[in-house]
Order: C-alpha cells, then sequence, then structure tokens
C-alpha cells in the first residue's frame, strides 16, 4: 500500500515503527537511560536576535541558555554536547566567541561532573551535534572517549576557513586537543 494512502495515523504508526527499528539496529535493543542531568553549559549573549530571526528583533541582543546532557545507560556515561569552553569562568564578564557573541560561565562544567561523582575520564561516549563553540567548547575535556559528529561538521572543519574562532573549534574536533590561540 503507498503511503498516500494510508491514514495519517498509520503513516505515524510506520514512522514510529522505523524509528524503533533504528534504535534496536544502533543499540542492539531500544534505547532506555538509567540517568539523565541537565548540566549549565554556559550562556550565549548574541548582539544582534534578527541573525536569527530574519527581518524580526533588529539590533535587539538575545541571551541564549547553553546546556550539555549527561546520561547514564548501563553503567556507561554518554554526553550529549559539551557547552561552552570552561575556562570561561575565569572571565566573569566573559569573551567574544564567535561572530560578536559573547560566551559566559558561571560553574565549570567539570565542576559540575565532580558533583556527581565524576571526572571527564568517566564520560565513555560524547555525542557533538554540530560543530559551533556552544556545542564542543570542552570537548578536548573527554580525550578518552568515543566521540560522535554529524559528517557535515567534520566536513565544514576539514574545509578551509579563514575565521580564527572557527579554525580553533574545528581543531578541538580534529585532534581532541585545544588550539592555541
Amino acid at each position: 500500500m503507498r503511503s498516500e494512502s494510508k491514514s495519517p495515523a498509520a503513516r505515524r504508526s510506520d514512522r514510529a515503527r522505523k524509528q524503533e527499528i533504528a534504535v534496536s539496529a544502533m543499540t542492539g535493543q531500544l534505547g532506555t537511560i538509567d540517568r539523565l542531568y541537565v548540566l549549565a553549559a554556559g550562556t550565549a549573549i548574541a548582539p544582534d536576535r534578527s541573525v536569527y530571526t530574519p527581518g524580526k528583533w533588529q539590533g535587539e541582543p538575545a541571551t541564549l541558555s547553553c546546556h550539555a546532557y549527561l546520561l547514564q545507560r548501563r553503567g556507561e556515561w554518554i554526553l550529549w554536547d559539551t557547552g561552552i569552553d570552561e575556562r570561561l569562568a575565569d572571565a566573569p564578564e566573559g569573551r567574544i566567541i564567535a561572530h560578536g557573541i559573547r560566551g559566559l560561565v558561571t560553574k565549570p562544567l567539570t565542576a559540575q561532573l565532580a558533583e556527581i561523582g565524576l571526572a571527564p575520564a568517566d564520560v565513555a561516549m560524547v555525542l557533538l551535534s554540530h560543530a559551533h563553540f556552544d556545542h564542543i567548547g570542552n570537548a578536548r575535556l573527554f580525550r578518552d572517549a568515543r566521540w560522535y559528529i554529524q559528517r557535515r561538521s567534520t566536513r565544514r572543519c576539514s574545509a578551509r576557513t579563514s575565521a580564527p574562532s572557527a579554525t580553533r573549534h574545528c581543531s578541538t574536533i580534529a585532534s581532541g586537543k585545544p588550539a592555541s590561540n
């Protein structure tokens, strides 16, 4: 039966079944987690909100909360994104990181992990949604972890770029080590 002739409920059911199969294929079984922690991973202050909403709110600043998510699954610790570089905690006013956006960190990621009883070496897997500074800023802390990132982000990092911030963040992904500033 062609998809167009199925009811919307049947199409949703088909999509759900396909997603379930995909999760099963990746993990060997349906995905469940034992614990989830939402970590404060910094704040990004953009001087012009219209960058995110073309044609609206031109010249108005935007404050964006950044989070990292720590999951425990079958005794393994997994981190989704690593936030803004925790070294910015030493700069109370933050620092311009990319495209005029100021990054602020009030509590280092390693301090939050320590409160849970963990160190970066305890994290077995790091999932990076994409290669922006507010997602990969602390990637260097997880050198022993398996890293996963979209192929598109690694291609962008492989491309030649003249932007110093992009070069710095991409070298973090490529080597697991921070680039010299």
